[in-house]
């Protein structure tokens, strides 16, 4: 049974998220229309258009809006007369998939390993930040291109390797926000009573930090879904016939000296609305929990 004090920080951040965001800026407004749209249209997508497999071979590289054996494309045809309204959908749904589960593990994984540094600190502290300063030492590019190449591609290997990418951000944030409220009266408190570790960790220390977590959750987002889409266009994602937006654009940018501009241009602008957006949530949730931006007008 939870304790009603420890749910007190999140309802206060939750009443206080909810004011926010009722004056919150249209340009905020918009980037969450534009989020929901996208990811609305990229879980029902696939049951309203065609199948993203199949081949026109007589309507090959149709502009959109043009006719087919098939009916109209809305967003054209490519290079084998598949349907690029069903593959952008399909793609979306997949780099949707790939980018949110590889923010969950990471976020997950490197949550607990922040929590359980900053708390238990000495020893387990040291070996936990030592192993996050290592792999901060790598490039992250250079290892997630590695693995990447190594391993067999597929949908599980891109989560797993993008994960990699996540969990450090999340440990390094989520210790540092430990440390800072450990010693605090609520965590004293709690001690005191005979709460064990866990307890205190997940309904005292979790719900004050949940704040900051929800933060490097939507810059990370992008962030993973960038190195997703770059890995889709090296050909080191999931392998076709699954369509990925990288993938999509780095198979039309060949077609573009030929005018067929459509072929880079629909995937792209579904990326860079995407990213764009989400940056735009994640700035204003950043300042909404920074106490030195709340006095701010807008």
């Amino acid at each position: 049974m939870s304790d009603p004090r420890a749910e007190a920080p999140a309802t206060e951040q939750s009443a206080r998220l909810r004011r926010a965001l009722a004056k919150s800026p249209p340009s905020v407004r918009a980037a969450f229309a534009a989020v929901a749209l996208v990811v609305l249209v990229a879980a029902l997508g696939p049951l309203l258009t065609r199948d993203p497999t199949a081949q026109d071979l007589l309507a090959v590289l149709r502009p959109p809006f043009a006719t087919g054996s098939a009916g109209t494309y809305l967003l054209g045809t490519d290079q084998l007369g598949r349907d690029l309204l069903a593959r952008l959908v399909s793609g979306m749904r997949t780099s949707f998939v790939i980018t949110f589960s590889a923010v969950l593990v990471g976020g997950l994984v490197g949550t607990a390993i922040g929590l359980a540094s900053g708390y238990l600190g000495g020893r387990v502290d040291n070996l936990l930040m030592r192993i996050v300063d290592i792999q901060l030492a790598v490039p992250g590019v250079l290892l997630v291109l590695t693995l990447a190449a190594v391993l067999r591609p597929g949908v599980g290997t891109t989560i797993c390797v993008l994960s990699l990418i996540v969990w450090v951000i999340y440990a390094r944030v989520a210790r540092a926000q430990v440390l800072s409220l450990r010693e605090t009266d609520l965590v004293m408190a709690a001690r005191a009573t005979g709460c064990s570790n866990a307890r205190i960790l997940l309904y005292h220390v979790l719900p004050n930090i949940a704040g900051s977590i929800w933060v490097i959750t939507t810059l990370e987002f992008a962030h993973v879904m960038i190195a997703e889409a770059a890995l889709g266009y090296l050909g080191l994602g999931v392998p076709p016939p699954a369509p990925t937006l990288g993938a999509m654009i780095s198979e039309g940018q060949r077609y573009l000296q030929l005018g067929k501009w459509w072929l880079v241009v629909m995937p792209g602008v579904i990326v860079s609305l995407t990213i764009i957006s989400i940056n735009a949530i994640g700035n204003w949730l950043r300042d909404i929990h920074d106490p030195r931006s709340r006095g701010r007008p807008g």
